[in-house]
């Protein structure tokens, strides 16, 4: 008999506990959104000026340039231009420009070849830019552009 009223009165504590709120938070805790993933975004961009110093342009910097629409492979593709880029890093004056990005893919203009179809087309997700234009084929984009070395 004793035995039996033991059983009871765990079973009614057991569900007593169950009723308490304790259950709300441990859902709670297990409901708790995620820290959000800084490493699905991309890095900033790091322009290397010709005389060595470096600045660095963050992703909302790029974005408030001024921007210019191009059709490339069929979409409005969005960014500012190249030479609006540099100058916002406080290059004026350069012979050549070298991006860097994804898979270490880099590409070099010379100041003549860039023009105002030369983008960096702003990507919001991965808050990244990709040195894209029409007149440059897609295996040649540089994408998620993390490096400009200047010369």
């Amino acid at each position: 008999m004793k035995t039996i009223i033991r059983s009871i009165v765990i079973a009614g504590f057991i569900l007593l506990a169950g009723c308490t709120g304790l259950r709300s938070s441990v859902k709670d805790l297990t409901q708790a959104s995620p820290t959000p993933n800084t490493s699905t975004q991309a890095p900033p961009v790091e322009v290397v000026r010709a005389d060595g110093t470096s600045v660095t342009l963050e992703y909302s910097t790029i974005a408030n340039l001024p921007l210019q629409l191009v059709v490339i492979a069929g979409k409005n593709e969005q960014g500012p231009i190249v030479l609006d880029f540099l100058a916002a890093a406080g290059v004026t004056d350069f012979s050549q420009v070298t991006f860097t990005g994804l898979e270490n893919r880099t590409l070099t203009f010379t100041r003549d070849q860039l023009n105002d179809g030369i983008i960096l087309a702003l990507r919001e997700h991965p808050r990244a830019v990709n040195l894209m234009s029409p007149n440059i084929p897609d295996s040649q984009w540089v994408l998620h552009v993390f490096r400009v070395q200047v010369q």
